[in-house]
């Protein structure tokens, strides 16, 4: 079933949520399917999260992984996220909405599987020789201890907080 089609009736449902998906969608035509299916009054409520922030020295390997190595992997609906959603057009009036983020307490190991889902490190893979992880993985390790040389994989278990910030887009439909 396509979001831009789905087997709901007209002017059944009071709540559309479309998370970190919207730049997959023909957002013309999937408007139109939620102007069909919301009730008046109803909610179409579209989020999305930016890149992740730790700490500074942190953040600079990983902007240097996502815009520098990972740039021309990128499809180019990842523009939309990285404008929270912000070039979409709305059909609606817009509510003003406070901001959110997750936060997340990981560990380096679960930050290379999160990288690892990316898309971009996915076409990469798929046209290089190399991972792309393995270009920022000690680097990484070292600024995720502070230059502390840490026995066995303990850089690799160390949580640290994860935070995203999140773009929430909300309207009501007209009555």
């Amino acid at each position: 079933m396509l979001a831009e089609q789905v087997a709901l009736q007209s002017c059944s449902v009071d709540l559309v949520v479309v998370a970190q998906a919207l730049h997959w969608f023909d957002s013309e035509r999937f408007f139109a399917e939620v102007d069909r299916v919301l009730k008046p009054g109803g909610v179409p409520a579209l989020w999305c999260y930016g890149i992740q922030h730790i700490d500074a020295d942190i953040d600079r390997v990983i902007a240097r992984f996502y815009g520098d190595i990972l740039s021309p992997f990128w499809p180019e609906e990842r523009i939309l996220v990285d404008a929270g959603y912000q070039h979409i057009e709305f059909p609606y009036q817009e509510l003003s909405c406070p901001t959110f983020q997750m936060q997340k307490h990981w560990s380096l190991k679960e930050l290379f599987a999160y990288f690892a889902s990316w898309s971009a490190v996915q076409r990469y893979r798929g046209s290089m020789v190399e991972d792309p992880l393995e270009l920022v993985k000690s680097e990484l390790q070292e600024v995720w201890s502070k230059g502390k040389a840490l026995p066995g994989d303990r850089a690799l278990t160390m949580k640290k907080v994860i935070s995203w910030p999140l773009s929430l887009r909300v309207a009501v439909k007209p009555v």
